[in-house]
């Protein structure tokens, strides 16, 4: 079996180098030729390029085609050539590379095309929302990501509100993160938000309560984290108990003989009929303040961080932010007319305020008085805190 082997091979590298008998007149065929002995009845590729012609406009591709074209007509791409669905099925693709991509192909989309934001909202801001929450999305892929988000927020209020509260849940589990980055960046979306959608944010019952309750947990951010004092005295402003109201009459007279009645009574609310519900919450219009306990529960916790800022703060970098979230409490205890419902109500104010009261008074001796803190005065807290300090 052992010579037999050697020779099997040699055999066989004969029989390779062999030359092949030919008859007369025949001609070995060369070993690299293209065979053009093929017919056809028809050649369909004219066809097929005219209905795959493109045109190209701004780096958006419009497909124009015949009757057989498969294809949509005219279907805007991206300058890569994908759709608007394939890109918003490449923003969960596992590869961040590829997600990058797919944002700053729609970014481009509609940068050149406004209209299509405001027709793909369903189907843009699912995929977008995701990203807010994704722990992988480093500082290469954020500045992309808030630039596509802030177009995204050029949409009116009216066409935004279906989509509202999809895109704000995301943006409030990002806030309670594990990820320190997540939910910084969560952060600044959500003032984005509230700077943008004023309305929207005011009526989403689910955002006060959330936000509170971002507050007092040990997750929250830094109170030195860029924008997150600035993010606070935004959502003061935005959920302020309102000046105006509308005052409906207390006491209506009824003549049955003469069918008339004293003051003209409309109890239909103006608005456009052809509004419809889509939710099961109603709108909330008044502000979450007008309650008594809410302040004294927002209180709780911002107390707290408004003492830190003014007892550690020494350059003056996060001051302004500081003094206009207490201007605000102010603002908004100033017009709350529901104090007596609570009787204890002011000793529990002042209670929570004590810190901050005396960290004023600190500042005040030497020689710095703030006008954003006059209402501590007027509402009787800082008396009460120079009382105990006695």
């Amino acid at each position: 079996m052992a010579q037999s082997l050697p020779m099997a091979k040699k055999q066989d590298k004969n029989k390779a180098f062999q030359k092949r008998k030919l008859k007369v007149g025949k001609v070995l065929r060369k070993t690299a030729t293209t065979d053009t002995t093929f017919t056809a009845k028809k050649l369909t590729l004219l066809t097929q390029l005219g209905g795959s012609q493109q045109q190209n406009h701004g780096g958006i591709r419009y497909g124009i085609g015949g009757d057989d074209q498969e294809e949509e007509v005219g279907r805007i791409e991206s300058f890569r050539g994908n759709t608007l669905e394939v890109l918003c099925k490449q923003l969960g693709h596992d590869n961040k590379t590829m997600r990058r991509s797919a944002i700053i192909q729609c970014k481009q989309l509609f940068t050149a095309k406004p209209d299509e934001l405001r027709t793909n909202l369903h189907k843009v801001i699912p995929g977008v929302a995701k990203l807010i929450v994704d722990p992988q999305c480093d500082q290469a892929i954020r500045p992309q990501l808030r630039s596509l988000i802030e177009d995204i927020c050029s949409v009116s209020e009216s066409t935004m509100s279906a989509h509202f509260r999809l895109l704000l849940a995301y943006v409030q589990r990002g806030l309670s993160y594990v990820e320190l980055s997540v939910r910084t960046f969560s952060l600044s979306i959500l003032k984005l938000l509230m700077q943008t959608y004023k309305n929207l944010c005011r009526n989403d019952e689910e955002l006060f309560q959330s936000f509170i309750n971002v507050l007092g947990s040990p997750r929250k951010p830094a109170w030195n984290t860029k924008g997150f004092l600035e993010c606070v005295a935004l959502f003061l402003t935005v959920f302020t108990i309102e000046e105006k109201r509308t005052n409906f009459g207390v006491s209506v007279m009824i003549d049955t003989t003469k069918e008339t009645i004293s003051i003209p009574v409309n109890l239909t609310p103006s608005g456009n009929p052809f509004i419809l519900a889509l939710s099961n919450r109603t709108s909330q219009q008044a502000s979450p303040f007008e309650n008594p306990e809410a302040i004294l529960q927002f209180s709780t916790v911002i107390a707290p961080i408004v003492f830190m800022a003014l007892s550690d703060e020494k350059g003056g970098q996060f001051l302004e932010q500081t003094l206009a979230i207490i201007e605000n409490v102010g603002i908004i205890l100033g017009k709350q007319d529901n104090r007596f419902l609570l009787p204890n109500f002011q000793a529990r104010l002042t209670s929570i305020w004590e810190n901050v009261v005396k960290a004023l008074e600190k500042k005040r001796r030497s020689g710095i008085n703030y006008r954003q803190t006059q209402w501590l005065v007027e509402h009787g807290l800082m008396k009460a805190a120079k009382k105990r300090a006695r």
